[in-house]
């Protein structure tokens, strides 16, 4: 008997030459030919991975039967596109859109869709295509929504059941072609080990769907990264909500080190981590460190206000306990960032403010990630009434996709950002995430961090006050160098407001992609870091009040940020800077040494060219905090006076 054709259809980003291979599709794929009643009747037309002219896949299709569409927030315009054409070149066709971005709410809009599937597919989806065969009756098939003969919407019930039986899209050999087809893509893996998530948080798509957690057998997850080894996969994402929440999690963070050990791949590991089992959670990073697959580890907390907690359904750790797991995690040499959401209902911009501060007083000097607020389908902060509760509004802007490269896509994709709530008005919006770019820019990433410390510990300046005052000077100082980089990147915060901005800033000089607004305020100022300098100091000078160790705490700080081009530098001084920062990031403290001392910094690896600097260095190294030397060593203890620096 002839078989029906189905192709699915999971476009991803592409970053360089490297992207995801279509997992979600991949498992729904995998699930449903696993049975045979669907293998009887239907044949595997393929996979579109990635986000070609529409024009271009047409002709690819053989008389396709179902077209199956995973929608996220980076697809969404481009699915809907491709799924209208190819409904009118092939009427018959039965269109099927599913993924974390088809709600209710919107099915209205899609006459061109035959079925949507909500929530969980692999059950829906196999039913959808025995019912297509004959072989069932759409109205029991949960997690279904469809136009009736009348043409009215139905929405089938739900099924939010996680434990459905993993059939792996890696073992079926669905990836095999594409991986053969396509040798100049770097592939990255994703790897699930169980699913469900215990949570509420009200921003989230995810919790939706909330429900006890349930394990993908052991033995499966293991044959996944063995198969990720064998073909090479460089990254490996973690795609659990809460990876090491169970105990079992250690064991499987063992096996992927062997295998890695083994194989040389995967050579990265990312994961989501759990937000109270951290114990567990520094194992895994202990061991993922230890063999450099470690990318660093996740301590979140969204917000620090009680207020906003309350409000979006979430619970932080206790902050005593943060600036413990901060100094265990600096003494093992484990990166770690902190994140937050800029928006969220009940901050307001003096409690934004003040988060920060708290993070950075408890340890975290290298990383704070500071997201803004989005709506996302499926999430209760996108109904209605939430929106109305807290007075949120929304402007839409082109979605928000780091370091993505400018390609003038036929079909842009596009996102809702919140831009004010009952607590928080626009003006107060703009000015909240300028002061996360100074924070993220200039302390996380170091251009004036060493001032900042110092500050905080001789003085009793809080770190939160610090950056107030070096906004209001940037906004006072329009025509110093900090000042006019602050000045544009605020235009484009404020355009954003009226619906006219986007996520992202590109200069050429920086390479052909772009940047989140915090990488391009250090990379604007690196490429005028002496004139960035003499531009605060006069903000610094009133700061330090006539200490007279801050024209030689300026060159210190100069002397820790790397240039491209500049591989090593010397210098010597009269305090050891070295010892007294490194104690107060190990959580601890000592009086400023006041002796001769002489420096040598080196990166033999940094690159010389700005751009490939820019993305090897601040794009993939952020988080190691490779924009900064860390690999500094006292090359004499005596001498007499303080020298220049040599590069």
């Amino acid at each position: 008997m002839n078989k029906n054709n189905v192709y699915f259809f999971q476009t991803n980003i592409m970053y360089g030459s490297t992207t995801y291979l279509p997992y979600s599709a991949g498992v729904i794929a995998a699930y449903s030919f696993a049975d045979e009643s669907v293998s009887a009747h239907y044949n595997m037309g393929g996979i579109f991975f990635k986000r070609e002219p529409i024009d271009d896949i047409l002709p690819l299709l053989d008389n396709p039967a179902v077209a199956a569409f995973s929608n996220y927030i980076w697809n969404s315009e481009y699915n809907r596109a491709a799924a209208r054409k190819i409904k009118e070149l092939f009427p018959k066709c039965v269109i099927v859109f599913g993924g974390h971005s088809v709600g209710k709410g919107s099915m209205d809009s899609f006459p061109f869709v035959d079925f949507f599937i909500r929530g969980y597919g692999e059950r829906a989806f196999k039913s959808l295509l025995q019912a297509l065969a004959g072989n069932g009756d759409f109205a029991e098939i949960k997690n279904i929504s469809y136009f009736d003969s009348h043409g009215a919407l139905v929405h089938n019930g739900d099924d939010t059941r996680a434990d459905v039986e993993y059939i792996s899209p890696y073992l079926s050999g669905l990836f095999s072609k594409i991986i053969e087809d396509n040798p100049d893509i770097r592939f990255s893996a994703i790897l699930e080990t169980n699913r469900g998530c215990p949570y509420s948080c009200t921003y989230c798509d995810w919790c939706s769907l909330k429900s006890r957690i349930i394990e993908i057998p052991f033995d499966s997850v293991i044959q996944d990264i063995e198969w990720m080894a064998k073909n090479k996969i460089e990254f490996c994402y973690c795609a659990d909500a809460n990876f090491g929440i169970l105990k079992r999690d250690e064991k499987i963070v063992k096996r992927l080190v062997e295998i890695h050990r083994g194989f040389g791949y995967p050579k990265k590991f990312r994961a989501n981590y759990a937000k109270h089992n951290n114990d567990t959670v520094l194992q895994i990073n202990r061991e993922l460190n230890k063999y450099g697959l470690s990318r660093g580890v996740t301590l979140s907390f969204q917000s620090m206000s009680d207020n906003v907690l309350a409000n979006i359904g979430r619970e932080n750790m206790e902050i005593s306990r943060f600036k413990e797991l901060m100094k265990l995690y600096y003494d093992e040499g484990i990166p770690t960032y902190s994140e937050l959401i800029l928006g969220l209902p009940g901050e307001t911009y003096d409690s934004f403010c003040q988060g920060i501060g708290e993070l950075l007083n408890a340890g975290q000097h290298s990383s704070i990630m500071v997201y803004n607020c989005e709506l996302l389908e499926n999430s209760e902060m996108e109904t209605d009434e939430y929106m109305e509760r807290f007075k949120i509004r929304a402007a839409v802007t082109p979605v928000y996709l780091r370091h993505d490269a400018p390609s003038g896509k036929a079909q842009p994709e596009y996102s809702r950002s919140v831009v004010s709530t009952y607590s928080m008005p626009t003006d107060d919006w703009v000015r909240a995430n300028m002061f996360a770019v100074l924070v993220q820019s200039c302390h996380s990433m170091g251009l004036l961090r060493c001032f900042a410390v110092y500050l905080r510990c001789e003085k009793g300046l809080e770190y939160a006050d610090f950056y107030k005052g070096l906004q209001t000077f940037c906004e006072e100082s329009a025509f110093s160098v900090p000042g006019e980089i602050y000045a544009v990147i605020k235009r484009h915060f404020e355009d954003i407001t009226e619906g006219k901005g986007r996520w992202s800033y590109l200069n050429p000089v920086f390479g052909n992609v772009s940047w989140p607004y915090e990488e391009a305020f250090f990379l604007e100022a690196l490429l005028c870091l002496d004139d960035f300098y003499s531009g605060v100091a006069p903000y610094l000078d009133k700061a330090f009040a006539g200490d007279k160790k801050l024209e030689e705490l300026k060159r210190y700080q100069s002397f820790t940020v790397k240039r491209p081009g500049v591989r090593h530098v010397t210098a010597s001084f009269t305090h050891d800077f070295q010892s007294y920062f490194n104690e107060v990031y190990k959580g601890g403290y000592v009086k400023l040494p006041e002796k001769h001392t002489a420096y040598i910094a080196r990166d033999n690896l940094s690159p010389l060219d700005f751009a490939e600097f820019a993305a090897e260095n601040v794009w993939f190294g952020r988080n190691e905090q490779k924009m900064l030397f860390t690999d500094i060593d006292e090359v004499s203890r005596g001498g007499s006076e303080s020298g220049e620096i040599h590069e």
